[in-house]
């Protein structure tokens, strides 16, 4: 108080020796210093004061009610508590509160409920025993309040169950913090009651929770990450909105480099190694427009689980990752509710409700408005370059590239559908479909004259690629708990995907009063995969630390290709296989270490393969440290082969192992740690992936079509070898109540190997990154959010088939002797066995792109809100590429003017430009 002196200027306009300012001198510095002095010796301290301190120190969270505790004061030695534990007891046992501790770890204080004690009146009563639970997820609410009408207090247990004994025909009141109320009577003895808690959005601001819950959640373990729809929300939205896997490419591990690509490649492995679960349906596409958007409809996932270290054993069949997806589930939502968004390409809908009593519904549905490469915002924003560009190797080159960009045209819709019964508190049942189809064009013509003194030269390309592929699935699953051990799960499914693709190229040369020349190519692709899968699964939890896991699985897969390069047919067939497996696995915690240990055996064509899988973690008491450790062997039986065509690029097909198709193997293992500790979150992961039974099959001689020329139809060759990651992952996440932000590396090496190449030189993998970088940030502002991400990776490895020409020209400039290991000198030699590999790959530029968005939420109902939200992707129009392909090498008599260099002619496929989006979104 003595600074008041010094902040009221009037005082020095009077004289110090003045006796009134003297005696009121007097008496301002007695009483400050009788109040400094008061303070100093309190022994108390204010609780609001000591919350936050005490979630530092032991890294955990309080959620409270401000008003409640911002009078309250306990003495100051709770700041030298030894543990969390003795401090909530000094806060118990010194104020009129009650603490309790929810299944993540947060404890929430409350006023202590206290039981009045009444005078024996004679009022009938009644039992009743049971448990609450969300509304909408069905989760336990542990710790819930139950009133009677006379004020008297219970609380439900830590799995949510209550027992106790309420008077006649009088209303008893069941309520949980953030949830409606529910008041109920009973006339006679009740048993398992299941109360529904109906989530109370509007009651959410009156409590104040030290840290929001984020919308990622990195088990400390690192056996998976918990995705939430604020996660994907709070995303940039792409060119069709907000999109649940290129939300999942900005975590670490996870390749994001390919705007036409929202396919999960994880740590070096190919989308097929990934195992996605919709609602029990096993798609074995996971993507719209050859993998451009997300084949699923982001508004009507509810959670997503993501495992990409110790696989479970209940999950098999897979070698990188599994991807866990449920849609939204609501068990007590009468009325009908929905979510209608519109954006400049597609609109969606998610609508769901309850039906029946106990039964509930969900339909989604997705479509575009027409053909997507015809639309406004593509052909405003991605130029066609319809002249071809010249790009030379080097000026001292023999060879030169000639590439042109296009951009395709398409289009796509989806349905998907969840009906949901609770047949009785103890049994659950569910079936779910979906259904989705595509159509791409990728198409152009390309010319060219040159004129030559009097003469001129005209060339005249013609280019097609025309596919549709379509997903359809169904899923039925049973729950059954017949006691609070035990859990037992039915799981039935049938998935089909179909894919078809024409590429037809026609190529025209005149040459001044010559014959016209006509040359034509055609390849065609089918591939087809079904799949009807059915698995047992039970649990017994023993005690709270240790419970166990296992089953049985079976699934059976047929599948059909068929390639055909011109004269050729380098794939074709079809197979059906059954593999059945037995699983088992325990979960063990015991004081600081927790154990989760398993084993699949698998039956397949007659022989068995085991799995194991173990993951280890290490954490202390009251430290926000955690070591983990995770091993697991795997095995893929259906799988994809890489195909390489003649014009360079890479695709899959699904094929069954058998004896022309070895099964694929890895050994996965990581070492790592996480720390936790306020609104921040450490992970890093050290990891090895070791691959055996890796296919490719390319040409056993790399080279360029030369249309003019009679050559022999090209051979192919089935390549089996090994592959090879290794590499880190890095993450930081900061979580606040106005910011959220993460930061993922990712520095890794990905090899293989094959015999039949180069003696088995190892060399980068198409998806070979050695660095990879995503920032994404969110600034959250009353109704408004603004959010921004950034990409960045090193440039990938592709086949450039110029540098074969290049390659043999230099050999043909500079003859070598014979030796016994070139025959025949003079004569170039491109078979793969010989030529070594690295002589072949050429790097595309660096992938980097950087997007912006912002978001404003209007309240218009009680249950109704409007969000309109406008991004820009790429906002610097930075010109990636996803791949380029060459289709003709020309000696000079054809190229479009006369030179001594050979020519090759190509096409390059970029990613998107900047692409502005908007999008409106409205719920009810």
């Amino acid at each position: 108080m003595g600074n008041i002196l010094y902040k009221n200027q009037w005082l020095n306009k009077f004289s110090p020796y003045n006796p009134w300012v003297f005696t009121l001198l007097f008496l301002l510095f007695g009483n400050a210093a009788s109040f400094v002095k008061a303070q100093s010796n309190n022994p108390d301290i204010l609780l609001a004061k000591v919350l936050p301190l005490l979630e530092v120190r032991f890294n955990i969270k309080f959620g409270y009610d401000p008003e409640i505790i911002k009078m309250l004061s306990l003495n100051k030695k709770i700041l030298a508590s030894e543990n969390i534990l003795s401090a909530l007891q000094l806060i118990s046992a010194s104020l009129p509160l009650e603490y309790f501790q929810t299944l993540d770890g947060q404890i929430l204080l409350r006023k202590r409920t206290e039981t009045k004690v009444e005078p024996p009146i004679e009022i009938t009563t009644v039992k009743i025993k049971g448990k609450l639970i969300d509304a909408w997820t069905g989760e336990i609410l542990p710790f819930g309040d139950v009133v009677g009408e006379n004020g008297e207090g219970f609380s439900s247990d830590e799995n949510g169950k209550f027992s106790l004994n309420v008077s006649i025909n009088r209303p008893v009141t069941f309520r949980y913090l953030g949830y409606e109320s529910k008041i109920l009577t009973f006339s006679a003895n009740k048993e398992d009651v299941t109360l529904r808690l109906v989530p109370k959005l509007s009651a959410l601001p009156l409590i104040e929770i030290s840290a929001k819950i984020p919308g990622l959640t990195n088990k400390s373990s690192g056996i998976y990450s918990h995705l939430h729809p604020s996660f994907w929300g709070k995303m940039p939205s792409f060119a069709i909105g907000n999109d649940i896997l290129r939300s999942l490419q900005q975590l670490p591990g996870i390749s994001s480099t390919d705007d036409l690509s929202a396919e999960l490649k994880v740590r070096g492995s190919n989308g097929d190694e990934n195992l996605l679960i919709l609602d029990g349906i096993t798609l074995y596409n996971v993507t719209h427009f050859s993998g451009m958007f997300s084949l699923v409809n982001s508004d009507a996932i509810k959670e997503v689980k993501l495992f990409k270290n110790a696989l479970p054993v209940s999950y098999g069949g897979k070698t990188a990752s599994i991807i866990e997806m449920n849609t939204l589930s609501p068990l007590e939502n009468i009325k009908l509710s929905g979510k209608i968004s519109s954006n400049l390409l597609t609109s969606q809908a998610v609508l769901q409700g309850q039906i029946a009593p106990k039964q509930s519904i969900l339909f989604s549905g997705r479509t575009t408005y027409g053909n997507l490469g015809d639309s406004k915002l593509f052909g405003a924003l991605q130029e066609e370059i319809v002249t071809p560009i010249i790009k030379p190797l080097d000026p001292n080159a023999t060879v030169t590239r000639e590439i042109a960009a296009y951009n395709p045209n398409f289009k796509f819709h989806d349905l998907q559908g969840k009906w949901n019964w609770e047949i009785s508190d103890k049994q659950k049942l569910q079936v779910a479909f979906f259904y989705g189809y595509d159509e791409m064009d990728y198409s152009y013509i390309k010319s060219i004259k040159t004129e030559v003194g009097k003469s001129y030269y005209y060339r005249k390309e013609y280019f097609k690629e025309i596919a549709d592929w379509n997903n359809m699935g169904s899923s039925l699953l049973w729950n059954f708990n017949p006691t609070e051990n035990w859990q037992h799960t039915l799981h039935v499914s049938i998935t089909d995907f179909e894919n078809n693709a024409t590429i037809l190229n026609d190529f025209k040369f005149v040459e001044d009063r010559k014959v016209d020349k006509i040359f034509n190519f055609e390849n065609t692709h089918f591939n087809k995969v079904a799949g009807q899968d059915l698995k047992w699964i039970s649990r017994y939890s023993v005690s709270k630390t240790q419970s166990w896991i296992y089953g049985l699985q079976t699934t059976n897969n047929q599948v059909k290709y068929d390639i055909r390069q011109d004269r050729v047919r380098p794939l074709t067939g079809h197979h059906e296989a059954l593999q059945s497996a037995a699983f088992v696995e325990l979960n063990q915690h015991l004081k600081d270490w927790t154990f989760n240990v398993g084993g699949r055996l698998n039956l397949f064509a007659q022989k068995m393969y085991f799995s194991p899988s173990i993951d280890v973690n290490y954490h202390k008491s009251n430290t926000p440290f955690t070591v983990k450790g995770s091993f697991g062997r795997y095995y893929q039986f259906l799988r994809q082969l890489n195909h390489e065509d003649r014009y360079g690029r890479n695709y899959g097909y699904w094929v069954l192992s058998n004896q022309q198709f070895p099964v694929l193997s890895s050994n996965n293992s990581m070492i790592g740690a996480n720390a936790k500790w306020n609104n921040w979150e450490f992970d890093v992961e050290f990891y090895q992936k070791n691959s055996q039974g890796v296919l490719e099959q390319a040409l056993a001689v790399n080279n360029v079509n030369n249309p003019d020329s009679t050559q022999r139809p090209p051979s192919f060759i089935l390549y089996d070898g090994k592959g090879q990651t290794k590499g880190m992952d890095f993450f930081i996440q900061h979580t606040g109540k106005f910011f959220t932000g993460m930061v993922a590396y990712t520095l890794s090496k990905s090899t293989n190997q094959f015999k039949e190449i180069a003696n088995g030189i190892a060399f980068p993998s198409s998806n070979d990154r050695r660095h990879q970088l995503k920032i994404n940030g969110n600034l959250h502002l009353g109704k408004f959010d603004f959010f921004a991400t950034y990409n960045f990776a090193s440039g990938r490895p592709y086949t450039d088939l110029s540098k074969i020409l290049e390659n043999n020209d230099k050999m043909q400039n500079n003859p070598k002797p014979p030796n016994p290991g070139n025959p025949v000198p003079n004569i170039p030699n491109n078979r793969r066995e010989v030529v070594n590999p690295l002589d072949r790959l050429s790097y595309l530029d660096d992938y980097q792109r950087f997007d912006i968005g912002a978001s404003v939420h209007f309240k218009l109902g009680q249950n109704t809100n409007l969000s309109i939200e406008g991004s820009i992707f790429n906002i610097f129009n930075r010109k990636n590429v996803k791949y380029r392909q060459f289709i003709f090498q020309l000696p000079y008599q054809l190229k479009s003017a006369p030179t001594s260099k050979e020519l090759v002619v190509g096409t390059e496929l970029q990613m998107l430009g900047i692409t502005p989006n908007l999008n409106l979104k409205f719920s009810f």
